[in-house]
C-alpha cells in the first residue's frame, strides 16, 4: 500500500466515523452518549414512578429528562425537540379536557413510534452513505493500482528497448534500481 493509498484509507476512515458517528466496538455508541442516555432513562423512570396532578407536570419532568440527552444527539436532536413539543401539545389538550387519557396515550405512542422510525431511517442513510464512500475509495484505489502497474510495465519496456540500442552502454543494474524505486 503506497503513501497515497494509505492517505486515502485514512481519509475514508475519518469520513466513515464522521458519517456513522463516533462509536465504541462494544455498544455501538460513544461513552458520552451512553452516559447521557443512561441518565435520561433514569430520569424518565423517576417521572413514570411519580404521581402528578396534571399531565403538563409529567410532561415537564419527561422533557427535562430528554433535555439531558439533547446535547449528544447530533443531527437527530431535532427529533427529540419534536417529541418534546408534541408531548407538550398533547398534555395541554389533555389538561384542558379536549382529549381523553386513552387518546393522549395513543397519540404520544404514535409520536414515539414516528421518532424512532425516522431515527432508524437516518441511521440507515448514514451507514449507506459510508458504505458507498468506502466502495468509491476502493474503486479509486484499484484504478490507481492499475495505472501504477501500467506505468511500471511501460517503463520496463522502455528500459528494455534502451538496452538493445546499439549506441547506448547501460549499467545492467540501472533497470533494477529504477524498478525498485517505483
Amino acid at each position: 500500500m503506497g503513501t497515497g493509498d494509505m492517505r486515502n484509507f485514512i481519509i475514508a476512515a475519518g469520513v466513515i466515523v464522521t458519517l456513522a458517528g463516533c462509536t465504541t466496538a462494544g455498544s455501538g455508541i460513544s461513552p458520552e452518549v451512553a452516559r447521557a442516555q443512561k441518565q435520561q432513562r433514569q430520569m424518565m423512570a423517576e417521572c413514570e414512578t411519580r404521581s402528578f396532578k396534571r399531565a403538563m407536570d409529567k410532561t415537564r419532568c419527561m422533557n427535562n429528562a430528554d433535555q439531558v440527552a439533547l446535547s449528544v444527539m447530533g443531527t437527530d436532536a431535532d427529533l427529540i425537540r419534536y417529541r418534546m413539543a408534541k408531548r407538550i401539545e398533547i398534555a395541554q389538550r389533555l389538561d384542558a379536557g379536549k382529549i381523553s387519557r386513552a387518546t393522549a396515550n395513543s397519540e404520544i405512542t404514535a409520536v414515539y413510534s414516528q421518532v424512532a422510525s425516522e431515527a432508524d431511517r437516518r441511521r440507515s442513510q448514514r451507514m449507506m452513505a459510508a458504505a458507498q464512500f468506502m466502495a468509491a475509495q476502493n474503486q479509486a484505489a484499484a484504478m490507481q493500482s492499475i495505472a501504477n502497474s501500467q506505468s511500471r510495465m511501460a517503463n520496463a519496456m522502455e528500459d528494455a528497448n534502451d538496452l538493445n540500442h546499439p549506441y547506448r552502454q547501460t549499467d545492467p543494474y540501472e533497470i533494477i534500481r529504477r524498478t525498485n524505486s517505483m
